[in-house]
């Protein structure tokens, strides 16, 4: 079980702005808290740009519409990304953890996730920045 949230933690970390493992495993704790295991393992499906549903589903095997009402759900838990081209068609891709999942959780914060996130900002995100000898990132076009 701690394998696909170790995987999908990589996975993350591979976007620019990372998503850096911590001494604690604090950021494990907070995957979990975010995703069912289920959906950690479909969240590794999915490419960094959009997919048809359609085009997902037959890269793993799943009933389309199935699949499309648990990626549907997870887009409204703020775990990917969603657009629509019509009615028809609805795209979905793997959100980075920082312009993306982390935003979408603003409005779900609480007692129990606040101090998670907090541990993981000291621990990871201000600890991975201050090794480096570059500044702030710079994705170009």
């Amino acid at each position: 079980m701690a394998e696909v949230y170790e995987k999908l933690r990589e996975r993350l970390d591979m976007f620019p702005q990372g998503f850096p493992k911590t001494q604690s495993g604090v950021e494990l704790e907070i995957l979990k808290n975010l995703f069912a295991e289920e959906e950690a393992n479909i969240a590794l499906s999915l490419k960094p740009y959009p997919e048809p549903v359609a085009v997902v589903a037959e890269r793993i095997n799943r009933d389309e519409y199935e699949l499309g009402q648990i990626l549907y759900d997870m887009s409204k838990k703020g775990l990917i990304l969603r657009f629509k081209e019509s009615e028809e068609v609805i795209y979905y891709f793997l959100a980075p953890w920082v312009v993306g999942i982390w935003e979408f959780q603003l409005n779900r914060l609480n007692k129990k996730n606040i101090p998670l996130y907090e541990k993981f900002h000291q621990e990871g995100i201000v600890a991975s920045a201050k090794g480096r000898s570059v500044g702030g990132f710079r994705v170009i076009p």
